[in-house]
């Protein structure tokens, strides 16, 4: 949470007005809101409001896919990250509890896998995106846009092997 807010800051957003930017730019998140440190639940409640006000747009990333599964009561395996989010759950009031599991689970499964914008001449996404796969929907579409392209092959871990997009 701290590490956003001195982003955000590095970046010209000024808290005090409510994180609006002087230029009049739009913050895009793209993706994995927790399971990134401490406070994951503040970073969560704070990109929350700014969606939710019209002041940002975001889209879904696999941590925020796999917290919404999470909230939803479906099995995963909580690693990478997830501990510290789910401790942080774990630790709110039991009065709080569980409508804040149930609107977070509602608004981490509401985000898009990508966002395309200005004409079509910007897409945001977490993982990544065949231009075939822009302005579609789907499964395939989300996993790629989540995940990346998935090599066919399995992972020592287990899971299906993904090349390194980002280094293509």
């Amino acid at each position: 949470y701290e590490e956003l807010i001195e982003l955000l800051a590095l970046l010209g957003y000024r808290e005090e007005a409510d994180f609006e930017h002087p230029a009049g730019r739009r913050l895009v998140f793209l993706g994995d809101l927790t399971d990134r440190g401490p406070r994951n639940l503040d970073s969560l409640r704070l990109t929350w409001r700014l969606v939710e006000e019209g002041g940002a747009l975001a889209v879904r990333g696999n941590h925020d896919d796999k917290l919404a599964r999470y909230l939803a009561g479906r099995k995963v395996n909580v690693s990478h990250g997830l501990q510290s989010t789910v401790d942080e759950l774990e630790a709110l009031p039991p009065d709080q509890a569980p409508a804040f599991r149930a609107a977070a689970q509602g608004f981490l499964s509401g985000l898009p896998a990508h966002l395309v914008l200005d004409g079509g001449q910007l897409v945001a996404v977490h993982g990544g995106l065949e231009e075939r796969l822009i302005g579609r929907e789907g499964g395939r579409v989300n996993s790629f846009a989540l995940y990346g392209d998935p090599s066919g092959k399995l992972a020592a871990d287990g899971y299906p092997e993904r090349p390194d997009w980002a280094a293509t």
